[in-house]
């Protein structure tokens, strides 16, 4: 690993368009250079208000609340709601999640999909270990007995949750005992007191891998927490990447640029060195706590206190007028369907092309929490494989949800390129009027599946094994590699001419511009 000053901030905070930000806070600047954060200065409680303004701007796809007067956190201290939203401004729907990736507001779910699938061809950059003294989170520092993480504006997201939850937006910093793998991820973590987490460390992921690794040499868990990442980092580790591999590496390959990193204080941990907020500690290999329920991002508040393991923080360092980013999990369209839904996508097609599979576009619908995966195949499909429909489905359904990909979700709808997999009313109109049911129904049965999916029963959640499906949404023509009946819409029952015509006539014949 290299070691090199920190580098300069850009000057220029409007230069955002097609840039990546090495900070957080200035993604958050150049957010609210174009509408996307509305700066609350008024005195706010943490205890569910907080919550509550993070939970309607969501859902109204307003601009992104940052609270600079948190009650009961210390002055100065911020926090940030709905850092990775949808927005209503015209065409930039997925303008913050378009921003973390470095790309115009403007761009859509397909090209941030091949964006980032074209940057795992790139190659991988050292990091670079920067200087303690040039590390901005390094300018504040709790330690030992001084840490008080109620210092922080941690909110109490809804009404019925567990406990106040720091940890809905971070990037989670592990590695194995023999140091050859890092693992970034975000899990969510719930305060238990000034000093001590408890959150979720699942056997099957990547977390729990590494944490099982210390716990069979008897020791804890070596752990860090970075909140305020840099926007790569934050889509990195929640993406849904293969086993021992570095997110450090995909985020030199997303940016252009080596990452960033600083030793933390107490642990041998390296993090994000213009991370607002770093908790360092451990993650206990015999100690749990109970943690739970949190309304969670597939719209439910279910289940009852579980215990998980206890997290010991031992250090915090911070920079000054820190930002704390919170998700407010709960019905779509949220942050955790945008991240989430944009790196299940990217890797979906991926692990599909490199399969040979003959497959156009990936993309989660947001709408399902990302609980659908469309899948669209182009109608050469069948002299492409040579297979039968039925070969060609089960070839594509277990391909996925045999991959560590495919056990975020549930279910696969198989459609022909004609339809758009961004566009809901497109999904629902190919599935309404194509799905066949009985025989367009392909089930999978007992298929590894993460316990987070909302309708499993309490035998399944316990198993790690629940029911799968992919639907074929392929009219018969395509079903055979043969291409649609012509589509009524006036994109195709009309000659150009005339589409033209009256594209040019619109506000002729009365209506406001589109």
């Amino acid at each position: 690993m290299r070691t090199a000053p920190y580098p300069a901030v850009p000057s220029d905070p409007l230069a955002h368009v097609g840039r990546h930000f090495t900070s957080f806070r200035d993604y958050v600047e150049a957010l609210r250079d174009i509408g996307e954060i509305q700066e609350i200065d008024q005195p706010v409680d943490w205890n569910l208000e907080m919550g509550a303004i993070i939970r309607h701007s969501t859902e109204t796809k307003a601009a992104a609340p940052l609270f600079t007067n948190v009650i009961g956190a210390d002055p100065g201290l911020r926090a940030m709601g709905a850092p990775a939203a949808t927005s209503r401004q015209p065409g930039c729907y997925l303008a913050r999640l378009a921003m973390m990736m470095g790309h115009d507001p403007r761009a859509t779910g397909l090209e941030l999909v091949e964006a980032y699938v074209a940057a795992k061809s790139r190659p991988v950059l050292e990091p670079v270990l920067v200087s303690r003294e040039m590390a901005p989170c390094k300018q504040n520092v709790m330690l030992g007995d001084d840490v008080d993480l109620t210092r922080f504006p941690v909110p109490y997201i809804h009404d019925g949750d567990g406990g106040r939850y720091i940890q809905t937006a971070g990037v989670n910093i592990v590695h194995s005992p023999d140091g050859s793998w890092t693992n970034w991820s975000v899990n969510r973590s719930m305060l238990v007191d000034r000093n001590h987490l408890t959150g979720l460390v699942i056997p099957e992921q990547h977390i729990g891998i590494v944490h099982d690794m210390w716990k069979k040499e008897g020791k804890p868990t070596p752990w860090a927490l970075a909140l305020g990442a840099p926007p790569a980092a934050m889509l990195a580790a929640g993406a849904p990447m293969p086993a021992y591999v570095n997110e450090y590496d995909f985020v030199s390959q997303l940016t252009g640029a080596p990452v960033e990193l600083v030793a933390c204080d107490t642990v041998d941990v390296n993090v994000p060195a213009t991370a607002e907020i770093v908790l360092e500690g451990f993650i206990s290999d015999t100690e749990t706590a109970m943690e739970g329920p949190l309304g969670e991002y597939g719209g439910y508040t279910m289940g009852e206190p579980e215990p998980w393991p206890l997290f010991t923080v031992t250090a915090v360092t911070y920079r000054n007028r820190a930002i704390l980013p919170v998700i407010a999990p709960g019905r779509p369209v949220e942050d955790v369907h945008t991240i989430w839904g944009l790196g299940i996508s990217a890797e979906t097609l991926d692990l599909c092309r490199k399969a040979r599979l003959p497959v156009t576009a990936c993309w989660i619908p947001l709408d399902s929490a990302t609980h659908w995966m469309v899948v669209t195949v182009p109608d050469s499909w069948h002299d492409d494989t040579g297979l039968s429909v039925d070969d060609f489905l089960h070839r594509i359904g277990q391909t996925i949800f045999a991959s560590h990909t495919g056990w975020q979700f549930p279910k696969i709808l198989v459609m022909g390129d004609d339809i758009d997999p961004t566009d809901l009313a497109q999904v629902v109109w190919a599935y309404a009027t194509r799905c066949h049911p009985g025989s367009g129904e392909i089930l999978f049965s007992k298929t590894k599946l993460g316990f987070w999916v909302a309708y499993l029963d309490s035998s399944e959640k316990f198993t790690g094994r629940g029911g799968q499906a992919l639907y074929n949404c392929l009219m018969h023509a395509q079903a055979i590699g043969r291409p649609l009946p012509e589509v009524a819409s006036f994109t195709t029952a009309y000659p150009k001419a005339l589409q033209q015509r009256v594209l040019s006539h619109w506000q002729d014949y009365g209506y406001p511009p589109e």
